[in-house]
């Protein structure tokens, strides 16, 4: 996968909701720029910058109690969401003050800082992994100033990468890296808790086979597949979601009175 912004900017005029489910959200604000992303003909997803919120449930129950935490907070910066959205319906095209509100003086400026995001995004880490063509999850890369996100929220569980600490959760296992902290729990019941204290759960000859099977498991989740993205996300294609350049009936909409 290759992606690349789309030279059309635009602004949205009402807040919207990128992310809502039981363990995540990610809510966007009006007045953030974006544009559409690219990957060959096909479009499949933004990039956006303004101001917007996350909030994860990063916690999974095991036998020795709850691990993980909430996070919460801000999003800085050029943001990826890979998946499909509405904000062309709640968005128009900017006027010099947007820009310059975020720190840009055309809409070249805000496509280049797309364009090194990008680049800093798949420099750090080419994904070689399949995406099951069946599978609709979106993929917010994100960054809250401190630390890079990614976070891929799911109807059974999540997946969320902050900073260096990882969390993965399904239906079927649990694995938590934070700190000097490991947690893996299998589908079955089993579970391995390694921390200061030494390893504790299963006895030790079971260890590796537990260990192989929940982080192979893992680790397929996180590798989500960029490369097989554009395959699976067929529903976001250019031919669905094209970008209005006419926008005679935009006073029709609802836009907030405090603009």
């Amino acid at each position: 996968m290759r992606l690349e912004p789309e030279d059309i900017v635009m602004v949205t005029r009402a807040p919207m909701t990128l992310v809502d489910t039981e363990k995540s959200i990610v809510r966007l604000e009006n007045g953030a720029l974006w544009c559409y992303v690219t990957d060959g003909r096909n479009r499949v997803g933004i990039a956006f910058q303004g101001k917007s919120s996350y909030a994860v449930d990063a916690i999974g129950v095991t036998s020795r109690g709850a691990v993980g935490q909430s996070y919460s907070g801000t999003l800085e910066g050029i943001q990826i969401f890979l998946g499909s959205t509405i904000i062309e319906d709640i968005s128009k095209p900017p006027l010099d003050p947007d820009f310059q509100g975020h720190g840009f003086d055309s809409p070249h400026g805000f496509v280049q800082s797309v364009i090194k995001r990008i680049d800093t995004i798949q420099g750090e880490k080419e994904s070689h992994s399949h995406w099951d063509e069946s599978d609709e999850s979106n993929i917010l890369l994100g960054n809250n100033g401190e630390h890079d996100i990614i976070l891929i929220p799911r109807n059974d569980g999540l997946v969320y990468i902050h900073g260096k600490t990882v969390f993965v959760l399904n239906d079927e296992k649990l694995v938590s890296v934070e700190g000097k902290r490991v947690v893996i729990s299998g589908d079955r019941g089993e579970e391995i808790i390694i921390d200061k204290d030494g390893i504790h759960g299963l006895d030790i000859p079971d260890v590796g086979q537990i260990v192989q099977t929940a982080m192979t498991g893992a680790m397929r989740d996180l590798g989500v597949g960029m490369k097989d993205l554009g395959k699976s996300i067929r529903h976001v294609k250019k031919s669905e979601i094209s970008l209005k350049p006419d926008y005679d009936d935009v006073d029709d909409l609802d836009w907030d009175d405090d603009e």
